[in-house]
């Protein structure tokens, strides 16, 4: 019985800034993020992985700082399977660049052109294709595997499946009828699972762990099992701390109440942001969510105002009625409070002759 295991991971980002975090906490995530090329040596190590698959975006630019580069070449030194990387839109390669100037070992092997290269190993066929610069719009022009039936053609490609932009736009059709056993993806930075087009199975790993509250959830790695031409996935959770999203609605609390308990049900040790919905007349301030976030144990928080005022005021007016009916369809439907209060600011906004708040135009 033939079993091949893969580790597959990208989108590291090596050196991104943090920036919505206060300093010092930013500082103590990209150090955590530095950590990423260890852990994933160290999961390969433990599942006795036949290979390592690293999908791109490795580093945040395409000249990253020394630490981050020290990280990269100190994770993959004492390996002894092979480790294949494809320069990304971030850190595209180029002569001389990033890619020619690291230390790194033997068994580690960097695609360095848009062309399609393969590489034979004794369980698999490895193809690649590289970023050589910060944007590309055209697949390869053999997207094909070659010859050889007796292992699987495996593509590593930093790619945008299904979409359009300047990003390796990859068709789903071009994928179902490329002919490989498995594409290893980087680009999107939501973890996909394991799914197949026709007989060709796709990953994308998803980044290790989120910077920002537009990557929220669980983030992580992929260990790629694949035995007798059976493919299977297994998410592997690495981020030591989630970036989060929780609605509170307030609409008939009290907001400072339903914000503590919002706050007292949040994981410890996560980054939290805390959108308050609904109706309310005051809400609370951030420093008061400071002072639950800590008693708490979070990471960080922060909070969104999207309340609107309750719907009595200005009964009988149109612009009472229309808070009337928001107040009524918030009530029918909670989940639905946050967008309401938005669309009521859109209403209320034209009803003034204004523009929309700027909270509701982003």
């Amino acid at each position: 019985m033939s079993t091949l295991k893969i580790v597959l991971s990208g989108d590291w980002h090596l050196d991104s800034p943090w920036d919505s975090l206060p300093a010092h906490k930013a500082a103590e995530m990209r150090r955590l993020a530095r950590e990423m090329p260890h852990r994933i040596a160290c999961i390969a190590r433990e599942e006795q992985a036949d290979m390592i698959l690293l999908s791109g975006d490795l580093f945040d630019s395409p000249a990253p700082g020394p630490e981050s580069r020290a990280a990269v070449e100190s994770a993959f030194r004492n390996m002894d399977i092979p480790v294949f990387i494809t320069p990304g839109n971030h850190d595209h390669y180029t002569p001389g660049g990033i890619w020619d100037s690291l230390n790194l070992p033997e068994n580690v092997h960097v695609f360095r052109s848009e062309e399609l290269e393969r590489i034979e190993l004794g369980c698999a066929y490895i193809y690649g294709s590289a970023f050589c610069a910060p944007h590309r719009r055209e697949l390869p022009r053999d997207f094909a595997p070659k010859d050889g039936k007796d292992k699987p053609h495996i593509l590593l490609l930093h790619a945008d499946l299904g979409g359009r932009g300047d990003y390796l736009p990859l068709a789903e059709e071009q994928l179902r009828h490329s002919g490989f056993h498995f594409a290893a993806l980087g680009h999107i930075h939501k973890p996909s699972g394991l799914n197949r087009l026709g007989t060709t199975h796709w990953c994308y790993p998803g980044c290790p762990m989120g910077r920002g509250f537009d990557e929220c959830a669980a983030r992580g790695a992929m260990l790629i099992t694949c035995e007798d031409g059976f493919w299977q996935g297994e998410f592997l959770e690495l981020g030591d701390r989630r970036f989060e999203i929780m609605a509170v609605n307030v609409s008939g609390r009290d907001p400072h109440e339903a914000l503590e308990q919002a706050v007292y049900e949040a994981r410890e040790g996560d980054i939290y942001r805390f959108e308050l919905c609904g109706f309310a007349r005051s809400c609370p301030s951030q420093s008061f969510l400071d002072t639950l976030a800590e008693a708490k144990g979070l990471y960080a928080a922060f909070l969104r105002d999207n309340t609107a005022l309750p719907p009595e005021d200005g009964e009988g007016t149109l612009r009472g009625t229309l808070m009337r009916l928001v107040r009524e369809r918030a009530a029918d439907d909670p989940h639905m409070a946050a967008e309401l209060a938005r669309a009521l600011d859109w209403a209320l906004a034209a009803l003034d002759g204004a523009d929309a708040p700027e909270e509701v135009r982003k």
